[in-house]
């Protein structure tokens, strides 16, 4: 017989981990081989980066962030993340166009049921991602819409025919010293779980006092919690499960900083999903 739940045991908080971690991606955004020298040119003209760290952005194998479903339907899923992996060639003044992303990054996506089949054996060596397309961009709010087909995600070696749900957007932003959850896949650590509380439900950029090389206008949802590098485009979720804040990054304090609620639902109404308010 199964203990009895008691005040340690979080009750609430594994059955939100549990009804989304099917819903959470590991996500990889690298240059394209035929794209080196234009990424080159955008990094020089756009500068938000210093010189001495732009050579590591080309580098093939690609950067690393987290994503979440917020739309499955029968033959494909839509993806949410943050558009920051490609921060190095966009500023506000000179947006990346939507089809000039496709052009110059490829995205492969992975997700949590291949990751466990991939570590209960051995036979497999090498992890195998499915392609994705972006479908839509906003530079200044970090915000970046991915489509997979679901053919093309894997488990193993066949099709994953289990279900990736995605997660509504709450119709109600959050509130100080609300409780929240935050599901995270950084780099080797899949199904990353935090807890924290919300210490304010919009600052802006300009509060925050933060270097803005890039020129965000996105509204920040601050919150008492962990987070890992990797993890940025990570939910962060209320009690019924329902996103409420995509993660941005962490400075260095106390505080990690999550783009509003407000913004991520004109980012998913203008782009049509099915499940965004």
């Amino acid at each position: 017989m199964a203990a009895p739940p008691n005040a340690f045991s979080s009750e609430l908080q594994k059955w939100i981990y549990n009804r989304s971690v099917d819903s959470i991606f590991f996500i990889t955004i690298g240059p394209k081989a035929s794209a080196i020298n234009a990424l080159r040119a955008l990094m020089n003209k756009v500068e938000t980066i210093p010189a001495e760290k732009r050579a590591a952005e080309l580098d093939l194998r690609g950067q690393n962030c987290t994503g979440v479903v917020v739309e499955e339907a029968d033959d494909h899923l839509k993806i949410l993340t943050c558009a920051h992996l490609m921060q190095h060639v966009f500023k506000s003044s000179e947006p990346l166009s939507l089809q000039d992303a496709c052009s110059l990054f490829s995205v492969r996506v992975l997700c949590d049921h291949y990751e466990q089949s991939f570590r209960g054996q051995s036979r497999v060596r090498a992890r195998v991602y499915a392609p994705a397309s972006m479908i839509g961009i906003d530079c200044e709010k970090d915000l970046l819409l991915l489509h997979v087909y679901r053919a093309d995600i894997k488990n193993l070696g066949r099709r994953c025919t289990n279900s990736h749900q995605g997660l509504i957007l709450s119709p109600t932003p959050p509130e100080a010293f609300d409780k929240c959850a935050m599901i995270s896949w950084p780099p080797g650590l899949p199904r990353t779980a935090v807890e924290g509380s919300i210490s304010h439900p919009s600052r802006t950029v300009r509060d925050l006092e933060l270097v803005n090389t890039v020129g965000y206008t996105m509204n920040l949802t601050q919150v008492v919690i962990a987070s890992e590098k990797g993890s940025s485009g990570a939910p962060l979720l209320d009690g019924n499960g329902r996103i409420i804040g995509l993660l941005h990054g962490g400075f260095g304090g106390q505080f990690t900083y999550f783009i509003s609620h407000a913004d991520i639902g004109r980012f998913l109404r203008r782009h049509h999903v099915v499940h965004g308010i």
